[in-house]
């Protein structure tokens, strides 16, 4: 290990807007180049939006820093490449993989990468001097599988994009009166949208007929399975149920801006950023207790047990009418966003990386 600090480089196979591994990258990037190292991020495949500040990996080569970052969230041999770098510390950023057994049915190539990324996991084993999990069940995986030296890095969010201005033709139209349910993600059978629709729809046949569900996020390649749940509100005969797509950061600021209620039923999360979201703009939170979720949310928001679509509509309607319970959920949600904290994150990041430096934190 050397004994002054000099770079920290990082590699992702994908870079994109909106994601959570290449948002987290970038933001660890400026607080490396804040702490007086030089920093680069390189990706083999960049969206078109980020090419120039974001380097291509064909220009990566090794021996020229003192600290490698490799984000894990998707199959890539890059994985092995930084792996088996010599002479540098060798850290792993672990995002976690979907299980490939939620895509049975709908899409065998996302399965298959799933699978291959899964395996992938598995033989890096030992190849990296330190791993970072975004959540402790993260950590936890990484642990079963054999690694060492693993800490917990929650997702890094500069909180000041939040305070853009939102969509205001959008703000209008969400302004009506109406409750506003919503659920922000991509579209993938992982996620379980269609246990949030069957909330929604015991929710609007016996609480509120002028409610609306929002599902909001990318289906590109889940196709299929969007069709699914496009055919699960046709079949149930639910009407104001929107299925928006890949929408722009203004319209998500408008959408949680004028949500009653975020309903997660999802059953495999590393971390979930619309928890840290819907906390930052005071929006209760029902979620199902599965995978990261539980926690990220700790003893915030409501966390449920089982899918009992009534008995979850009913708790939807409580937390929506009951002022007093809607209040105690938001200083609960304020709380637990302090762990997130930009302050708070940013400093863990200086204080692991500086020890894997071998420098002190000034």
């Amino acid at each position: 290990m050397k004994s002054t600090a000099g770079r920290i480089d990082q590699v992702i196979p994908d870079i994109n807007f909106g994601d959570a591994a290449s948002s987290h990258a970038l933001a660890l990037r400026e607080v490396f180049r804040g702490m007086g190292l030089e920093s680069e991020l390189y990706a083999r495949n960049i969206h078109p939006r980020l090419k120039g500040a974001v380097r291509e990996y064909q220009e990566y080569s090794s021996g020229t820093r003192d600290v490698v970052v490799y984000h894990m969230a998707t199959a890539s041999d890059m994985i092995f490449d930084i792996g088996r770098q010599k002479g540098i510390t060798r850290v792993m950023m672990y995002h976690n993989v979907t299980p490939e057994h939620f895509f049975a049915g709908y899409s065998t190539v996302y399965a298959a990468a799933c699978r291959e990324a899964r395996e992938q996991l598995g033989k890096a084993k030992g190849m990296y001097d330190y791993c970072l999990g975004a959540s402790e069940y993260n950590c936890r995986e990484l642990r079963e599988l054999g690694y060492r030296n693993v800490s917990e890095l929650p997702i890094l969010i500069p909180y000041a994009d939040y305070e853009k201005e939102p969509d205001e033709a959008l703000m209008e139209r969400l302004s009506d009166g109406r409750v506003n349910i919503l659920f922000l993600g991509r579209i993938v059978p992982n996620k379980k949208q269609e246990d949030v629709i069957k909330c929604f729809y015991y929710y609007k046949r016996y609480f509120d007929k002028d409610s609306r569900l929002f599902l909001v996020g990318s289906f590109n390649g889940m196709e299929t399975y969007c069709n699914a749940l496009r055919a699960l509100v046709k079949s149930l005969e639910l009407e104001d149920v929107f299925f928006t797509g890949k929408v722009p950061f203004e319209q998500i600021l408008a959408y949680y801006r004028k949500a009653h209620l975020l309903l997660s039923m999802s059953e495999h999360e590393g971390f979930c950023v619309p928890l840290i979201e819907s906390m930052y703009f005071d929006v209760p939170i029902i979620a199902y207790k599965e995978a990261a979720i539980p926690y990220t949310l700790k003893e915030a928001g409501v966390l449920l047990t089982e899918k009992d679509y009534p008995l979850t509509a009913g708790v939807m309607d409580r937390v929506i009418r009951d002022d007093a319970l809607r209040a105690s959920l938001i200083h609960g949600q304020r709380e637990r966003l302090r762990d997130f904290s930009y302050e708070r994150v940013a400093g863990l990041a200086k204080d692991y990386f500086t020890k894997m430096l071998g420098v002190e934190n000034g």
